[in-house]
């Protein structure tokens, strides 16, 4: 007798399969048309909004070191046509929303743009804290898109319902503060379909989209179709894997910036999030949006089997198998180490050893005076001064260590325990107050001067 329970099945998943594609078509051939002064648009599932299919991302732009120029290429990604912002309550410690916000500000260009920032607490006060964070920082009174950020965990579905993130943001909605409300993460396509499973409608979903997806843990495979089905909308990032500043695909594949983008924008996401840290690079990611033409399956196929040996171990993708790429907020709302592995903890320990060991009151006076000496402008001299000193030498490694860290784990607080160690070696207290992103060597030299001899070196 026939199995028609297994033929039964088949049919169904193929029905299912045939029904995701044409959604995936329907999604890609809404595609608006290019200009000359502007960026293809999709639809953002039922929102009925149109964004463009590049999406300015936040962490990135603020990596500009410089604000009048991060301003610049911001306004300058408004007027090329991309209309829809990225960013999160936790980027850079809330300073990507503030020089976002700035940028926004100016002639009326928050009107221009839809703009999306992340909620970064499972419960009811920290979601309506940093709701108000996020509304203040980005100087607006409402946000087009809020979003939960970063489910990597098992149990931040359940977290959202049951301590009260859901009541939040559906207050934030209803009190005009919020337009539509998603969900984001990068580690696990179960976690987003767990999400999808919960009773609400969601607006958005933001996910690792790129080449290597594909074929491992794939989002792509997993989660897109279950988007489609119910008409959430699809925020690709990660589109070069990672990797600040050059991206990883580029840089350790030897695949082309165009052509991972491209992979990407032929998939059914409604927008793609870019890292732009120049003005080239803006320039560079607008031109293959507005040159976007879909992938052929022959082109996908090539890219596919041409990258499957490097892609189906996850080796370029490490944020869905380890914890280092969590932030430390999401891991310390959980539970976990704020290091990340055994030599930064081990070196955390003795660092906060150091940094809570008592300086002798002369040593103290020799600090105030090198503090003087940098204020007064004699940071060349103190450099020339420090240059042959093997713990300030120490020093400099540190700093390259935590500087390679925030390139490979792009995000600063993932550093701090690197640049705690550094300044641990000269003695410094106080030093986790210091921040990488700015003139971190300026404030490290403004103590190395009177820093000699007695303080141990780290093992």
């Amino acid at each position: 007798m026939p199995n028609t329970t297994s033929r039964r099945d088949f049919v169904k998943r193929a029905a299912a399969g045939a029904s995701a594609a044409t959604l995936a078509r329907r999604v890609i051939a809404q595609t608006s048309k290019p200009s000359a002064t502007g960026v293809p648009t999709r639809a953002l599932g039922r929102t009925g909004e149109r964004v463009s299919i590049v999406c300015l991302g936040g962490w990135h732009i603020r990596s500009i070191k410089d604000d009048a120029e991060s301003i610049r290429v911001m306004h300058a990604a408004i007027d090329e046509g991309i209309n829809f912002f990225d960013n999160a309550w936790d980027y850079w410690d809330g300073a990507a929303e503030e020089i976002m916000g700035k940028a926004l500000a100016m002639d009326g260009r928050r009107n221009k743009v839809f703009l999306m920032t992340k909620n970064c607490n499972r419960d009811y006060a920290g979601s309506m804290k940093c709701l108000e964070d996020s509304l203040r920082r980005l100087r607006t009174d409402h946000l087009d898109l809020w979003q939960f950020h970063e489910l990597v965990y098992d149990n931040d579905p359940d977290w959202i319902f049951e301590k009260g993130g859901i009541k939040a943001a559906l207050e934030a909605r209803k009190a005009g503060k919020v337009r539509f409300i998603g969900f984001t993460g990068h580690k696990d396509p179960r976690i987003h379909l767990k999400m999808l499973a919960k009773p609400h409608p969601w607006d958005s979903a933001q996910m690792p989209i790129n080449i290597m997806d594909a074929q491992y843990r794939s989002f792509q495979g997993e989660v897109i179709p279950e988007c489609l089905k119910k008409n959430v909308g699809v925020i690709g990032m990660k589109g070069l894997a990672g990797g600040f500043p050059e991206g990883r695909l580029p840089s350790k594949v030897g695949l082309s910036v165009d052509d991972c983008y491209r992979y990407c924008l032929s998939l059914p996401v409604s927008t793609q999030v870019i890292g732009v840290t120049s003005m080239e690079q803006l320039k560079h990611n607008v031109a293959i949006a507005r040159n976007f033409k879909p992938m052929t399956a022959a082109e996908k196929n090539a890219l596919l089997a041409r990258t499957k040996d490097e892609a189906t171990d996850g080796r370029h993708e490490l944020f869905k198998s380890s914890k280092a790429f969590d932030s430390a907020h999401h891991r310390k709302q959980h539970g976990f180490d704020q290091v990340g592995d055994k030599k930064r903890r081990r070196h955390a320990i003795e660092a906060e050893g150091l940094l809570n060991a008592k300086l002798p009151i002369p040593r103290k006076r020799q600090i105030n005076e090198a503090d003087d000496r940098y204020h007064g402008g004699n940071e060349q001299q103190l450099k020339r001064e420090t240059a042959s000193d093997p713990i300030s030498q120490r020093v400099a490694q540190h700093l390259q260590a935590a500087e390679q860290c925030q390139r490979d784990q792009q995000h600063r607080t993932d550093c701090r325990f690197d640049h705690a160690e550094a300044l641990a070696c000269n003695g410094v207290s106080g030093c986790l107050a210091v921040r990488l992103d700015g003139d971190a060597l300026g404030e490290l030299f403004r103590h190395l001067a009177g820093m000699r001899g007695d303080i141990p070196h780290l093992a």
